[in-house]
């Protein structure tokens, strides 16, 4: 399937088939129409969207804009992206609401750099790792998520941890 959705626990997952280059505009594109129609008909505690290309990031690639959906007010708690060789958390300044998180250095013998499309930390909260390997671990009750960022070198203590509280 493009798109589909599926559910673990207390957690709603919603995939979108974002093509090759990350480039479906919002808001009438048959991907945000099947995203914003299914997930108003969830009532899991938590909303988790995946995909290729990170909606922000601070990496090689830089941030695909068109990926800019309106996740919060469809009560998103967490975009997840790759296709960076950095683990990233951003968060818009000022939002509690959904964090967007780019993971993609678990295994690739090249990290990209965390500086190549700086974005505007006036706007945003940046936490980029690009000096190790890591695996994120997420632990998810009906009224917690906790995602904690682990790399290779201290697979014991989180570099980064992100709690979500209901």
């Amino acid at each position: 399937e493009r798109n589909y959705e599926f559910s673990w626990g207390p957690v709603q997952f919603f995939s979108i088939n974002t093509k090759v280059d990350g480039n479906i505009k919002c808001c009438d594109s048959p991907e945000a129409e099947w995203l914003a129609r299914t997930i108003a008909t969830t009532d899991y505690p938590f909303r988790f969207v995946y995909f290729h290309h990170p909606p922000y990031s601070v990496s090689k690639h830089g941030s695909s804009e068109n990926l800019r959906w309106p996740f919060e007010q469809l009560g998103v708690d967490v975009v997840f992206g790759g296709a960076e060789h950095v683990y990233e958390r951003i968060n818009p300044v000022g939002s509690t609401k959904t964090a967007y998180i780019a993971f993609g250095n678990s295994g690739r013998t090249e990290l990209y750099s965390c500086n190549v499309n700086p974005l505007d930390l006036t706007a945003y909260s940046v936490i980029c790792d690009d000096q190790h390997y890591g695996a994120l671990k997420v632990r998810v009750s009906k009224t917690r998520a906790i995602i904690e960022y682990f790399t290779t070198a201290d697979p014991v203590h989180p570099l980064d941890v992100y709690i979500i509280q209901k």
